[in-house]
């Protein structure tokens, strides 16, 4: 079962709760920067980054948010495949990642549910600095 389908109490109760609270606090932070600055209380020397904190918590809020969507029928699951565990007697163990998320991918091809989906990856050879760079930036904007 999808994490987003089963967790749907847990993000409920924890991560909503969490972008809330923080949500909550940022105005009084930056009423307390404000008042700080207006009694002429130097802050210079530990900056606020109060855009920044605002901008982590929208993500954060969005991330909790895409994992949260209403699940009433199985086609309500999105399922990001990456590993065939087994299929007609064999478990395929024996089998490298490549030959994993190929597999993966063509079930999802072959699927007009509008539920599976692929995954996306890359084959990255830590042995070449400009491939391992690619792959990070790659990682990095995702």
């Amino acid at each position: 079962m999808p994490w987003a389908a089963k967790a749907q109490g847990l993000i409920r109760e924890r991560y909503r709760a969490v972008s809330a609270a923080a949500a909550g606090a940022l105005p009084a932070t930056q009423s307390a920067v404000t008042l700080a600055e207006a009694r002429g209380i130097d802050l210079s020397a530990k900056p606020i980054r109060i855009a920044v904190r605002a901008d982590m918590i929208e993500q954060y809020t969005a991330v909790w948010r895409r994992n949260s969507l209403p699940m009433s029928a199985v086609t309500d699951m999105r399922l990001a495949l990456f590993h065939v565990i087994a299929s007609a007697g064999n478990a395929h163990t024996d089998k490298d990642h490549l030959w994993h998320m190929e597999t993966a991918a063509a079930i999802c091809v072959a699927d007009d549910s509008g539920v599976r989906f692929t995954t996306a990856h890359q084959i990255v050879d830590l042995a070449d600095p400009a491939i391992e760079a690619a792959a990070t930036a790659c990682w990095e904007e995702i």
